[in-house]
């Protein structure tokens, strides 16, 4: 006859297992989405340089300035590690006394073609703006959270 401290034992380990099977689900989507969380922070830097990296690219040089392939490309071609990312890029002209605050706003923005500042001012100053969308999808679905985000980031740089 078994003693009753090897009884007591005996069933602990039995409680263990069961408390194992119970919680195991939990551990492993919290493990998941730890993972995504990582993908999503990862996916939203690469969007953040490839902005930088094409409107960069479009404040090196009097040419690039109105080249929007170029930009777009040069900010498509650094995102390597994410797929499916979108690119646009424009350039805008604003004046010191009055500055835009990007490319749509329509009460400061000037044409680009003038060589003084409306109200005399000194001379326009040219900015390029390149746009970066992604559309971000979830390793699976999660209660309360969408399984697709859109994750954007635009890129200013000032040329002249």
């Amino acid at each position: 006859m078994p003693s009753p401290v090897r009884r007591a034992h005996s069933k602990k380990r039995g409680a263990a297992v069961i408390d194992l099977a119970l919680s195991f689900p939990l551990i492993f989507l919290m493990a998941i989405g730890t993972a995504d969380f990582g993908r999503f922070f990862f996916h939203g830097m690469t969007v953040v340089a490839s902005s930088n990296a094409g409107a960069i690219f479009g404040q090196k040089s009097h040419a690039s300035i109105v080249d929007s392939n170029g930009m777009e490309s040069m900010a498509t071609n650094s995102a390597t590690d994410v797929d499916a990312i979108t690119a646009t890029a424009e350039m805008y002209c604003d004046c010191p006394d009055s500055p835009a605050s990007g490319p749509f706003d329509t009460a400061n923005v000037i044409d680009c073609g003038l060589t003084t500042c409306p109200n005399g001012y000194g001379i326009p100053r040219v900015f390029v703006r390149t746009r970066v969308v992604h559309n971000f999808t979830t390793l699976g679905p999660y209660p309360g959270i969408p399984e697709t985000t859109a994750i954007s980031q635009a890129g200013y740089m000032r040329a002249q």
